[in-house]
């Protein structure tokens, strides 16, 4: 005989109502530890039914003007009491008693709805219990809702559904849950990191509204302070959900996102010989600007692009796939040439090269050389300057981008990697520990690409179906 199917419930047709006794009970009932009927779940929940908070079937009757009322209601009392509830902030600012911008709206959620006091009591207790009897019906069930299902983590974007809502994996817990949500999904993306609060309101999740945006490269620090203070929590207090014990978490959290903020660097950045890049001209005065203009041309290692020259050693570089690379550029303007390279030992090559090779038309005169973050302001001052004279139609720059980074994903498989301690992926992903950071650094790759041009055509599920992952 077959075996049956394995789900979560299961239940027969004719099953019996815990609550009623009579038939066709088809709901899973948690507090009655069996199946009711859907009659009685609708009449009797959270009045003679004792419902569990996060039962799929609860309903509330707070709609979102009585949610918002009512957490302004409670931001209100929680502020308006410091002796009382300054303790809170207190563990937000640290040492340094020093916060961000950034950190405002988490920090109210956390006042109001995170922070217990040394009764285990948060703001939003005591508010219901001494307010409680003032809110409107309505009101008093939103902040119950809010009380009882609060949860805060470092959430990854999986899916965005335009207008509908976001589904977010829970990076502390694995959980994935879809939040109802309208405006963040005109604005974030596919593998965004968010620091967020979310509430669960009866038949869905929605975030309460504070949240602030992660970095990825910061991604591995913060989820480490909230996850060393979650495993704190769970042996001060075993048995408690994690989602219930997340919620103090927030000061962890955004402590270390603050201090990374703080401590970041910009990555260095190098040519493809490892050089450091530096904006760089070698100056020239011209004696005849048509000889030099053909004498360029013939050049074995110098392309004529019609409004200029490149530099190219054609050898490539194996990286980089089959083609020339550039080593810089050169125009000839009336009495002037001017060579452009992105590292000083490139200048060097270059000038001497002009120099030896354009003798008797063409004089060096003078070097310039600017720090990248110079040169970054100086565009960022001048855009136009720097703007493409002839730009590369988009549907063309897809069809050109497209292979290569199809390429560059897939031969990325067997590089090894400093951030793998020297092992390639294909080696690091033998162990548990390197599966996980391995898909990490897949998602941090797929994210970096999004919005580029030739970005559809990249298939990154050939990578981990190449590395024995699963994507989802």
């Amino acid at each position: 005989m077959d075996s049956p199917k394995s789900n979560r419930y299961s239940f027969s047709a004719m099953a019996t109502c815990k609550h009623c006794g009579g038939g066709g009970a088809k709901r899973p009932c948690p507090a009655l530890k069996g199946t009711v009927c859907p009659r009685c779940c609708g009449q009797h929940q959270k009045k003679e039914i004792k419902c569990p908070v996060g039962c799929s079937f609860l309903r509330t009757s707070a709609g979102p003007d009585a949610y918002q009322m009512a957490v302004k209601k409670l931001i209100d009392f929680s502020f308006q009491d410091k002796l009382r509830f300054g303790q809170a902030f207190l563990k937000l600012s640290g040492p340094k008693r020093q916060v961000g911008e950034w950190e405002e709206a988490l920090n109210i959620a956390y006042i109001a709805y995170g922070h217990p006091n040394a009764d285990g009591d948060r703001a939003i207790d005591i508010f219901l219990r001494e307010k409680g009897s003032s809110l409107r019906g309505d009101e008093a069930e939103a902040l119950q809702a809010l009380r009882d299902t609060a949860w805060f983590s470092l959430f990854e974007v999986q899916t965005v559904e335009v207008d509908a809502g976001l589904d977010l994996l829970d990076l502390a817990t694995n959980e994935r849950l879809f939040v109802r949500e309208k405006s963040a999904t005109h604005s974030l993306e596919k593998f965004d990191l968010m620091l967020a609060w979310v509430v669960w309101l009866g038949d869905h999740f929605e975030m309460t509204g504070p949240n602030c945006g992660v970095p990825r490269v910061h991604r591995e620090l913060t989820l480490k302070a909230i996850s060393k203070e979650l495993r704190r929590l769970r042996k001060a207090r075993p048995g408690v959900a994690d989602k219930l014990l997340l919620r103090e978490t927030a000061p962890a959290a955004q402590m270390a996102l603050r201090e990374a903020f703080a401590s970041w660097r910009p990555p260095k950045m190098v040519t493809m010989d490892g050089k450091d890049i530096v904006f760089c001209q070698a100056i020239f005065d011209v004696s005849d600007a048509a000889a030099v203009e053909a004498k360029l041309a013939a050049h074995p290692n110098i392309n004529d692009d019609n409004d200029g020259f490149t530099w190219v050693d054609r050898k490539g570089r194996k990286q980089l796939g089959a083609g020339p690379l550039s080593l810089g550029t050169i125009r000839v303007d009336g009495r002037r040439l001017v060579l452009e390279t992105k590292s000083r030992e490139r200048l060097e090559r270059g000038r001497e090269m002009l120099k030896e090779y354009l003798e008797g038309i063409a004089r060096h005169r003078v070097d310039s050389i600017k720090d990248l973050d110079v040169a970054l302001a100086e565009a960022a001052k001048n855009p136009k300057r720097h703007e493409p004279r002839d730009e590369i139609p988009a549907d063309v720059q897809a069809q050109l981008l497209g292979p290569f980074m199809q390429q560059h994903i897939e031969s990325w498989i067997d590089k090894r990697l400093p951030a793998l301690k020297g092992k390639t992926p294909r080696e690091a992903v033998k162990t548990k520990a390197g599966r996980t950071k391995v898909v990490d650094m897949l998602r941090d790759q797929e994210h970096a690409m999004q919005g580029q041009p030739g970005v559809e055509a990249v298939d990154f599920a050939v990578v981990y179906r190449k590395l024995g992952l699963h994507r989802d």
